[in-house]
């Protein structure tokens, strides 16, 4: 199943497809949710072949009453699960992972998880205390066998001890972190980049990116920027291959004179084996030579890259070609259009 947020379906998909995508819908009636969950739930035992999971869980979809046997009867059938993908808020993750954690999941290797906004109030402190007792502890328990780690965030959520608790996955080759990034996040240590560091020899993928603010009153916190200015470029990845990394933020926009262009660009170098750069956000013009011939074997090895630019010219292309000769896979998102060598977009001079 793709993403997290797929079409609800029955797990009879499985039958086909060897995975479950479950979405909990609102309660028509009374007990209409636990009725209907315990039927789905006692189908679930016959789907012996199962191994892809994908739960999503808002507040007030259900009770916890109904839900919880679901899952009990759920985790049953983990011994064959490889990868498990939960959108989740914090109120209700512990109703998930709880009872995962109690499971047997030697085979799984790639887990997704999504902490959502809540409806609910939850303080930040309870949301930290989730995330320590509840994702840490399930985590932890997977170290042996995780090659591929997604944590998204959509809310102000501290994983600082979450990373700093993890421990060291020593199979770990594909790492996607993409949530609100505040100081406890990046300056409380042991923090993310302790993490980084201890699995700079293993992760060979790595996407990460902020999110945008909750709330306008958070962004003065986000230290994103920062972080790329001062930290990014001191970490020692040397196994990374594939490299997606986000340069903006809500309040930074696209500006393409900031300085943590070129801090992105510091770190580039590094990276010996580098050969996928993916810059999503960001709109390159005149930096856009800067950061080519900042490419580790200034661009030889590289085979994939994709980046927004102001216009695609003939100027432009010529400076891809030298620079990145060996490219097998480029995509560029422009903003203006095609230009020809004057500067005129070609698309005027076809309808004129």
């Amino acid at each position: 199943m793709g993403g997290f947020r797929g079409s609800r379906c029955l797990p009879m998909a499985s039958t086909i497809r060897r995975n479950i995508c479950w979405t909990c819908p609102k309660p028509q009636q009374k007990n209409s949710d636990s009725q209907g969950l315990a039927v789905r739930g006692s189908t679930l035992l016959s789907f012996t072949r199962v191994n892809t999971f994908s739960i999503t869980l808002y507040d007030t979809t259900a009770s916890p009453e109904a839900v919880g046997p679901f899952f009990q009867t759920l985790w049953t059938l983990g011994s064959r699960l490889q990868k498990l993908s939960v959108d989740v808020t914090p109120a209700q993750m512990p109703l998930i992972l709880n009872h995962a954690a109690a499971a047997e999941l030697p085979l799984l290797t790639n887990l997704e998880i999504r902490v959502s906004l809540s409806l609910l109030p939850v303080s930040s402190c309870t949301s930290r205390t989730v995330i320590q007792q509840t994702l840490l502890p399930f985590t932890q328990a997977l170290r042996p066998t995780l090659t591929s780690l997604t944590i998204m965030t959509s809310q102000q959520i501290s994983l600082a001890r979450f990373f700093a608790g993890i421990g060291y996955l020593p199979h770990l080759r594909a790492l996607n972190i993409s949530i609100f990034m505040d100081e406890y996040d990046f300056y409380e240590r042991p923090s993310l980049n302790a993490f980084l560091n201890a699995h700079g020899s293993c992760i060979q993928d790595l996407t990460i990116a902020s999110v945008p603010a909750p709330s306008v009153y958070l962004t003065a916190r986000n230290t994103y920027s920062g972080w790329l200015q001062r930290d990014f470029a001191t970490l020692r990845l040397p196994a990374v291959r594939s490299l997606s990394v986000g340069l903006c933020t809500e309040t930074s926009g696209l500006e393409e004179d900031l300085d943590w262009y070129m801090a992105c660009a510091v770190n580039l170098g590094r990276l010996e084996k580098l050969e996928s750069l993916i810059i999503p956000d960001a709109v390159f013009e005149y930096n856009l030579e800067k950061i080519l011939s900042s490419l580790p074997l200034n661009g030889k090895g590289m085979r994939r890259l994709s980046l927004k630019v102001r216009s695609i010219t003939l100027e432009l292309l010529d400076i891809l070609a030298a620079r990145v000769p060996d490219l097998e896979e480029l995509s560029l998102v422009s903003l203006w259009g095609m230009l020809n060598v004057s500067g005129c977009p070609l698309a005027n001079q076809i309808v004129d």
